[in-house]
This record gives structure tokens, sequence and C-alpha cells, in this order.
């Protein structure tokens, strides 16, 4: 369970897109191990919202980033989850 406070996103102030900002701040949670893979859901869209204070469109595009990067996969009607690593490994 993610027990660590979002940053402050950096709007306009450097060159990197929110969506980026935000990917890589749950990629860093990821990897802490600070969710449990394939048990605990990911945030949802509107929680993300929430926690950093962006739109919906921003919230989806740094979930597609994390998707594509394979750390996490979507199970229609059920949620979004972290993917364990190869081997069945947790990635802390």
């Amino acid at each position: 369970m993610m027990t660590e406070r979002p940053p402050e996103l950096q709007f306009g102030r450097v060159p990197v897109p929110l969506y980026r900002q935000m990917a890589d701040w749950l990629r860093e949670r990821i990897l802490a191990g600070d969710f449990e893979p394939g048990t605990e859901p990911f945030p949802s869209e509107p929680a993300l919202c929430e926690m950093f204070g962006v739109s919906v469109d921003t919230a989806r595009a740094a979930k597609r980033a994390l998707r594509q990067e394979g750390l996490i996969y979507t199970v229609p009607k059920r949620g979004t989850y972290v993917r364990r690593r190869r081997g069945g490994r947790r990635y802390s």
C-alpha cells in the first residue's frame, strides 16, 4: 500500500509533461514495492486526479505510459494491477 504523499507537480516550470512526472513518481513507488503485484488494485483515474490535482486525460496518459512499460495491466470490470516481475517476483 502506498504511504508516501505524491509530489507537487511542476506546472509549466520544467519541460517535462505532467503525465510523465506522474508516471515517473508512480514507477518509483511500484519499484519500491508500495503496490502488491496482482492483488492490490492500482489507483483509479479519478483517484489519481484527486491525488495529483490533474485532469482525467493526464491521469489516463500516466497510466498508459506505465502500461506500455509493462508495469501495470488492466482487467476489464475489475481494475488495474501491478504486474509481477518475470519469475513471479515482487519489484522490491
